[in-house]
């Protein structure tokens, strides 16, 4: 192809004017492109504000321009670095300066509590959203060794964060409230079943019936003409079994949650939205 370019006499004999016209076109700009650098190189350093080194010709040496070229770059990557570092120190002190004490208080007399483990992103993202509240939020910490090991397995925590909140509470919410709660732990199934079915088309096929049937179930389950709560509780979602098979586990069981959730939903659901909404008034003044 590159010969073809290079070659007129490979192109019809009509082609070879406009050819030659883009070729003087080239020429033109690229003497253009080479008078423009030639300016931006003997430009006074910025750094330095000395003028740029010049070999016995009066042309600027290689070596000097990547030498200038190095320097600016160095300048610019610092100040990308000092913008970023300053973005993070503003963003730490702004979410450790936030104080729900109303919030934290209210979890506790209602018995709302978080699971989590210390090696786990999610729950250390949910904690820090109590900012200096986190002290005093209830939590449990779910990780292999720790003391509240032993509860979160008898409790039969499987994933974190999981929140545990009042059942009654959520069962008295608002139905817009429920039918938001159970959209949010649907999409959860849904993606699960599509990693499910991906996966087993490749390794077992012969499961592949399976995940369809418990896709049709749940198809089923949403189209139903019982209550928004009454499918969050009959919602199920898959899981490993034993023996390279699929189980299903409930996916809300007497008011236990899983997944990272904002602090307004958390009040939602523990019935301290009043206090939530004290907090937030108290940041502003």
């Amino acid at each position: 192809m590159r010969e073809l370019f290079q070659n007129k006499a490979s192109y019809p004999i009509s082609l070879s004017p406009y050819l030659e016209e883009r070729q003087r076109k080239n020429e033109d700009v690229r003497r253009v492109v080479q008078a423009v650098l030639a300016r931006v190189v003997l430009a006074k350093n910025p750094l330095t504000s000395s003028p740029v080194k010049r070999n016995v010709v009066g042309r600027v040496t290689k070596k000097s321009t990547l030498v200038q070229f190095s320097l600016n770059i160095s300048s610019f990557m610092k100040k990308i670095f000092l913008i970023v570092s300053v973005s993070l120190l503003v963003a730490s002190c702004t979410s450790t300066s936030k104080d729900y004490p109303n919030l934290t208080a209210c979890l506790q007399k209602n018995q709302t509590v978080m699971f989590g483990a210390s090696w786990c992103p999610h729950c250390a993202t949910q904690k820090k959203m109590f900012g200096k509240s986190v002290k005093n939020m209830p939590y449990f910490e779910c990780a292999v060794g720790d003391g509240q090991a032993k509860e979160c397995s008898d409790r039969d925590i499987m994933s974190y964060p999981t929140w545990q909140f009042p059942d009654e509470t959520i069962k008295s919410l608002p139905k817009e409230a429920v039918t938001g709660l159970l959209n949010s732990e649907l999409a959860k199934v849904r993606s699960t079943t599509d990693i499910y079915r991906n996966a087993v088309k490749e390794n077992k096929p012969s499961l592949l019936k399976d995940v369809e049937a418990f896709k049709q179930k749940t198809d089923a389950l949403v189209a139903s003409s019982i209550s928004e709560y009454e499918k969050l509780v009959k919602l199920t979602v898959l899981t490993d079994g034993p023996n390279e098979t699929l189980i299903e586990r409930p996916v809300y069981l007497a008011g236990r949650v899983t997944g990272e959730r904002p602090l307004s939903e958390i009040a939602l659901y523990a019935g301290c939205s009043a206090e939530y909404q004290a907090d937030m008034t108290a940041q502003k003044e």
